[in-house]
């Protein structure tokens, strides 16, 4: 799996890969595209990612974080089904967590919609400390950046020094 920031070339296969899943959030994704297009919106914290499959190049991914006000921001993502299962969507969240951080936010908000178990699944096991709000239909989650929990934090890329080579 080849993870990357999107380039201009990826807007048709994200596309693509939208519709193909049929993921309800198109007005996310629309913002996202939106935000792309319109230089002035870049001063706003964005970030948009994919996944392409190592053999053949196909895109199988794609998350984007979308800066709002107060240091917090959205998050969506889809898979493709096929590669659904093998961690894909964890690579994903981890990557643009970690550019969230690094642009200065503290939180990212995630919408289920109905019929999206395996998400809630991948964010409750993320690791990152995380506040539910279960309203019907859509469930709303808010992941803290930078926070450790058992199992994964927010990684900062800040070297450790080794204290064996010492």
């Amino acid at each position: 799996m080849l993870l990357s920031e999107l380039d201009s070339g990826d807007a048709t296969d994200v596309e693509r890969l939208v519709d193909q899943v049929g993921d309800p959030r198109v007005m996310f994704y629309a913002q996202a595209t939106e935000r792309r297009g319109n230089a002035t919106q870049q001063l706003a914290a964005s970030g948009e990612f994919v996944a392409r499959a190592a053999e053949g190049g196909q895109l199988v991914g794609y998350t984007a974080y979308l800066a709002g006000e107060h240091a917090s921001g959205e998050l969506a993502g889809v898979v493709e089904p096929h590669f659904a299962g093998v961690g894909l969507g964890t690579l994903l969240l981890r990557r643009a967590a970690e550019a969230a951080r690094l642009a200065g936010l503290k939180t990212l908000r995630v919408e289920l919609p109905p019929g999206s178990d395996a998400t809630a699944a991948m964010l409750r096991d993320a690791g990152l400390t995380s506040r539910w709000d279960l309203a019907y239909p859509v469930a709303r989650v808010e992941l803290t950046l930078g926070t450790s929990r058992p199992g994964w934090s927010t990684p900062d890329c800040t070297p450790v020094a080794d204290e064996a080579a010492g």
